[in-house]
């Protein structure tokens, strides 16, 4: 066997044993991986007499872990974020919005939340959220000018426990 050929079945070994140690499920950088933004790098307003905030931590939907990124908590009231996706400092236009959000394991007696999306002020999506229900939304935000979640407290008369939200990515047209 002539060099060359040695030389690149090290290289195609090398190339496997580096494969072999990503994790399962791991995404691997590729070439057309598409630009996004996190939603609340944008201008965004909060209303209601609820509460929002940033919070970086692991939490238990359904028996899986997800890393929060926020949390909209409506107490026994509601909460809405309103984000302006056009115009925007960054110069960019969105094509999608992905939204993955839930109730942790733990909080049995929470009552359900209602999360609804306005897109420019029109209810889109309306999801009912229990505690341990992981929920997922893609949207198409192509022409859109602001971008509204609330969540509303099904029962006014129970608190309500907080929606974390771990996905809200936008997508930007190259």
């Amino acid at each position: 066997m002539d060099k060359q050929t040695q030389l690149i079945k090290k290289i195609i070994a090398s190339t496997l044993l580096c494969l072999a140690f990503i994790p399962p499920g791991q995404k691997i950088a590729q070439a057309d991986d598409k630009p996004s933004t996190f939603l609340l790098r944008l201008d965004c307003v909060e209303a209601g007499i609820g509460n929002w905030g940033y919070r970086n931590q692991n939490i238990v939907v359904g028996k899986a872990v997800y890393s929060s990124r926020f949390y909209m908590g409506p107490g026994d009231n509601a909460v809405s974020l309103t984000c302006r996706l056009q115009p925007n400092d960054k110069e960019v236009n969105f094509d999608n919005l992905q939204l993955a959000f839930g109730i942790p394991d733990n909080n049995r007696n929470s009552s359900n939340v209602t999360v609804n999306i306005y897109l420019d002020g029109i209810l889109t999506t309306s999801r009912s959220v229990f505690s341990g229900t992981a929920e997922s939304v893609s949207l198409d935000v192509t022409n859109v000018q602001n971008v509204s979640i609330e969540t509303i407290c099904a029962n006014q008369f129970q608190y309500c426990d907080r929606v974390y939200f771990w996905d809200a990515t936008l997508g930007i047209i190259p």
